[in-house]
């Protein structure tokens, strides 16, 4: 029987330390469904698509000056609450669902980024997404977060994987009512060689890998996807989810991305063991120094 359903979507701007402002779209869809569906993508700066299930589908144009995050709700008539947001300056992705016979809440986002080498020598980045939710309530259920580093075509340089192949694969999360939580990718099954797949407890789990730069300028894209599919008064709870982060950047290396806000806020660098080592014993010369300046100022 189709049901004829009245939605909201929301589509809220954010900046730090600022309101959102926000964008009302109403509208109504037809469908078999009562559920809701926020969908949320960010490319290169710009909110490229929003939508309701089948109805409003259109393009927002660029976040604006000083704006780094979007925001997409959808509510349904019998209460489904879907919600997606994507971060820029902390690249992370986050969709909650709750309530109702069904919500799909949908993140994505790009960002182009350049690197540039200047040593006379291969540098190794590390690479790491780090994905963590809740699942309540459990009756159906389908979560899905991907990432794929690729090569661009005006790339001077191409960027490998540290086993020896251009980078292009799509590794991929997935965690559902039935089959519980495994990893896949594009290839098939997961190559041990080049990704590092760890399941860190309950809904949670981290992908890790690390690529190569040759000397000189190398460009390539992040894409990275956050899928939630709850239904039947399952709650989901994304709401903090598919962080991308990169280890410490190498001497010698350093990027800039297209939106010019990838990575500027919030999601600091990971020090490497040999940086915290230094720091920490930085740390202890200081404090004798300024203890032996207080006793000789006290003599």
């Amino acid at each position: 029987m189709t049901t004829i359903m009245k939605k909201t979507l929301i589509l809220g701007f954010l900046a730090a330390a600022v309101s959102p402002a926000a964008i009302l779209v109403e509208g109504n869809t037809t469908g078999n469904s009562t559920g809701s569906h926020g969908h949320i993508r960010i490319q290169n700066g710009a909110i490229i698509t929003h939508n309701d299930q089948g109805g409003a589908f259109s393009t927002a144009g660029p976040l604006g000056s000083g704006v780094t995050s979007a925001a997409a709700t959808s509510t349904a008539v019998d209460g489904a609450v879907a919600s997606a947001s994507a971060n820029l300056a902390t690249a992370s992705l986050h969709a909650e669902v709750f309530s109702g016979d069904q919500g799909i809440g949908i993140s994505t986002l790009l960002d182009t980024l350049t690197f540039n080498n200047t040593t006379a020598g291969v540098l190794e980045l590390d690479i790491l997404l780090d994905i963590t939710g809740t699942v309540s309530d459990p009756v159906y259920f389908s979560i899905a977060s991907n990432m794929q580093l690729a090569n661009t075509a005006l790339s001077p340089k191409r960027v490998r994987y540290r086993d020896g192949g251009l980078l292009g694969e799509i590794i991929q999360y997935n965690f559902r009512f039935v089959g519980g939580l495994f990893f896949s990718s594009s290839s098939g099954s997961v190559n041990p060689a080049r990704w590092d797949t760890t399941a860190t407890g309950g809904a949670n789990a981290q992908i890790a890998t690390s690529i190569l730069f040759e000397p000189g300028i190398s460009v390539m894209t992040v894409d990275m996807l956050l899928s939630v599919d709850c239904r039947f008064g399952t709650d989901c709870d994304y709401g903090n989810s598919s962080g991308f982060n990169f280890g410490a950047l190498p001497n010698g290396l350093s990027f800039s991305s297209e939106s010019g806000v990838f990575l500027t806020g919030g999601s600091a660098a990971v020090p490497e063991p040999l940086s915290l080592a230094l720091t920490g014993a930085g740390l202890l010369l200081l404090g004798c120094v300024r203890r032996l300046r207080a006793r000789h100022h006290s003599s």
